[in-house]
């Protein structure tokens, strides 16, 4: 029996419309649309067409559904000029990485869990998140990826790059228990680093999804600024004169991009308004 999910993820996965694999098929968009639904059975031709079609095999099709996977971020990280294809693509990427990781976890002895879902403001958080991952209250986290997937995080990097998104995550599993991180391909290292401290965020505050996604996404941005340049440390490091000299001084210390910095210098009101837009 051919599993219509199965179509339908690979189709989403490559981006096609119901019309679009249809035409690659050769038939009309409701036989695919009954073809998903599980309404109707593929011919061995038309199967053939869509394994041809999508680049999966035809065993794929007749396998059951993967592990649950959630929206997570994505629900509130989809930019208005982002379609609808498009987060179905990422989600679908993430998905059957996903799948894959969950089968070859089954072989290894898994990491237990050292991340908090927390209610505290973003800057506490972040403070918290710090100190459960056994990492300084106040010095720069060498390697952030390392230290996340120590703490039980999958982090997982997309073959495509997200136009307009750097990264999503969300808690998978049929208990909701397994954090994992989502990261675009085609970023500079700094920037992913913001992403995944960003994410992180969204992880440890966001877990119910309640509020409005402005100001979740500043919630954050908040616990990332706060997680990756805390705040004791940053008013020792950025003494005025704040220049663009001095934060290039910084970056490979913080391993954050300028920009990061000077934002940081701004929110904790080291440099005015004025400053901040000149730099």
């Amino acid at each position: 029996m051919i599993n219509g999910e199965r179509i339908r993820q690979a189709r989403e996965l490559r981006g096609f419309t119901q019309q679009g694999l249809a035409e690659q098929v050769g038939v009309n968009q409701s036989a695919i649309a009954q073809l998903e639904a599980g309404r109707t059975q593929p011919s061995p031709i038309v199967l053939q067409s869509i394994s041809f079609a999508t680049g999966f095999p035809a065993s794929f099709f007749q396998q059951g559904n993967g592990p649950d996977f959630p929206l997570g971020s994505l629900l509130f990280r989809a930019h208005a000029n982002i379609s609808a294809q498009k987060k179905n693509q990422a989600w679908r990427y993430g998905e059957l990485l996903n799948e894959v990781a969950e089968i070859m976890s089954a072989r290894v002895e898994p990491r237990s869990l050292r991340l908090s879902r927390l209610s505290e403001d973003p800057t506490s958080a972040a403070r918290t998140t710090r100190s459960d991952l056994g990492l300084s209250p106040d010095r720069p986290i060498p390697n952030l990826t390392m230290a996340l997937e120590k703490a039980g995080v999958s982090i997982f990097c997309l073959p495509i790059d997200l136009d307009e998104r750097d990264a999503y995550s969300g808690w998978s599993g049929h208990d909701l228990n397994k954090p994992l991180i989502v990261l675009s391909s085609g970023r500079p290292g700094d920037r992913l680093r913001f992403s995944l401290a960003h994410e992180l965020g969204h992880l440890v505050m966001h877990w119910s999804q309640r509020g409005e996604p402005k100001d979740l996404e500043e919630q954050a941005n908040w616990f990332a600024g706060e997680f990756l340049l805390p705040e004791a440390a940053m008013r020792s490091d950025l003494l005025p004169p704040v220049t663009l000299m001095s934060l290039a001084k910084l970056k490979p210390k913080w391993g954050v991009s300028i920009q990061a910095l000077v934002r940081r210098a701004k929110d904790l009101q080291i440099i005015s308004p004025r400053r901040y837009h000149y730099l």
